[in-house]
């Protein structure tokens, strides 16, 4: 199984798009691949605008699918576990709501009280 991603990022986005591909073909293949696409890429992007809509990286990234998926690579969606939070916990709030319950009060208030020092120590 060879596994691509082809992926549009821009400031804090970060959307990837999962590709199953030949099994002899390298990065540096795909890398060629994607860059000779994304000039159709744009143009199809283009196209098939909205007159309301700006065009940018994400509808240049969605016409690079398609015509990835015209090359014969095998687009899919994997199963994936998100643990979406704060990226310093301060208090109960700042933990996943919809995480939190499968961690223990005792943890949450050791990772809060541990933050919580060394926030002090640095003001």
């Amino acid at each position: 199984m060879n596994i691509f991603i082809l992926v549009n990022s821009y400031w804090e986005i970060y959307e990837p798009e999962y590709f199953l591909g030949p099994e002899n073909f390298t990065q540096e293949q795909f890398n060629e691949l994607c860059d000779s696409l994304l000039d159709i890429a744009t143009q199809n992007a283009y196209s098939n605008r909205h007159p309301d809509n700006f065009i940018g990286n994400t509808e240049i990234v969605k016409e690079m699918v398609t015509l990835l998926k015209g090359k014969g690579f095998s687009y899919f969606v994997p199963k994936i576990y998100e643990c979406f939070g704060a990226s310093i916990f301060s208090d109960t709030s700042s933990f996943p709501k919809d995480k939190a319950q499968f961690v223990s009060e005792k943890n949450i208030n050791m990772v809060i009280n541990h933050n919580g020092k060394v926030y002090k120590s640095i003001k």
